[in-house]
């Protein structure tokens, strides 16, 4: 292989690290902060879209979502290169995935939450 092969090939790498380090960065930004004002503003009556009892699960599935699409994806893609074929490997390990990971912060949360409220350090 050429040096300015090896260059331009360089120069996509980088480039379409950087595109999707932008999107999944935009991702967060509008799953943390968009997502949340527009619920807010959603309403049925006089309640939210979900009761509070489905709060647990409303969480678990987003979270194990968000997650699992971001692993999959970079796994895939430092396993495999994204060649042809990438989407279906993805897919593939996100499917098998996603029900594991679901389950796992389903039952887990609580107990790393309250875990976590116990190590951080009161104020006063």
């Amino acid at each position: 292989m050429a040096a300015d092969d090896v260059g331009l090939q360089r120069l996509i790498v980088g480039r379409c690290i950087l595109f999707w380090f932008c999107f999944w960065l935009l991702v967060y930004f509008f799953l943390l902060y968009v997502v949340p004002l527009t619920l807010r503003r959603i309403y049925v009556g006089d309640k939210m879209i979900f009761p509070p009892r489905f709060a647990p699960l409303v969480f678990a599935f987003l979270m194990s979502i968000y997650m699992v699409t971001l692993m999959t994806f970079v796994i895939t893609w430092a396993n495999t290169g994204l060649i042809e074929g990438f989407l279906g490997r993805w897919w593939r390990a996100f499917y098998i995935a996603w029900p594991i990971a679901f389950c796992l912060i389903l039952l887990g949360a609580p107990r790393l939450q309250r875990l976590s409220a116990a190590l951080i350090k009161k104020a006063g």
